[in-house]
């Protein structure tokens, strides 16, 4: 009886979680969404230069599509799952590879914007965790290539650790692009589009922060999970 009832418990409390994590991945999307037109929206509204592609492909590439590319391996993502049904790993490779080209052009963009203005590159920590979380997407995402393949590559490496070292690199690329992200709000182009509106810098802070916060929770326990694996099999 005490083991029925312990066994009740433990899968009310597992459906609890389960609900309470797709609620809260239910309300990341809509931060991520409204965080993303927003910056469209600051784009457009004003005069469009050169380097205001930069933020266009950014919000859409890495913060937008990036993120929802992670999101979508979630299995408490009741709006993604209701769409894609049992593709995840497929479509988290199309939303991946979208925002990694759209990233490498945006970051082109801000790259040439600072030899057009004989600026010094990369001096701020916007800057710099910007381009780290880049260098961790594109290894991230040239040894998923080889995760696609670990079947038939078995006998060359072990799926197990390749898949890790997958994990560890997007986990990386998202950390380091996230802080970038949470730093694009404190930019001077951000302050000059928005006329340093307090209210709309607090509302779009809560948001990125909410949302890179939550959606490395996941990655960071596989990690940890095929880390004591690695370790085990070892």
């Amino acid at each position: 009886m005490e083991g029925s009832e312990k066994n009740r418990d433990e899968s009310r409390r597992t459906l609890s979680s389960i609900v309470t994590s797709g609620r809260v991945t239910n309300v990341v999307h809509l931060f991520i969404v409204a965080f993303a037109v927003y910056m469209l929206y600051l784009s457009f509204s004003g005069t469009i230069e050169f380097f205001t592609w930069h933020p266009i492909l950014m919000s859409v590439g890495w913060t937008l599509l990036l993120t929802e590319g992670i999101l979508i391996l979630n299995r408490d993502n009741n709006v993604l799952k209701n769409i894609i049904g049992s593709n995840r790993i497929l479509y988290h490779w199309i939303l991946q590879a979208l925002a990694l080209i759209l990233s490498i052009i945006g970051v082109w963009i801000a790259f040439q914007n600072k030899l057009n203005k004989s600026k010094a590159h990369f001096k701020s920590w916007h800057g710099l965790f910007g381009l780290l979380g880049f260098i961790f997407a594109i290894l991230s995402g040239l040894n998923g290539v080889l995760t696609l393949y670990n079947r038939e590559l078995k006998d060359y490496y072990s799926p197990k650790l390749n898949k890790f070292v997958h994990v560890v690199l997007g986990t990386l690329a998202y950390l380091f692009g996230g802080l970038s992200a949470i730093l694009s709000v404190y930019t001077k182009w951000f302050e000059w589009r928005t006329h340093s509106d307090d209210i709309v810098f607090g509302i779009l802070l809560f948001f990125i922060i909410s949302t890179v916060i939550w959606t490395l929770v996941k990655p960071i326990n596989s990690v940890s999970d095929r880390f004591r694996q690695l370790i085990s099999i070892g």
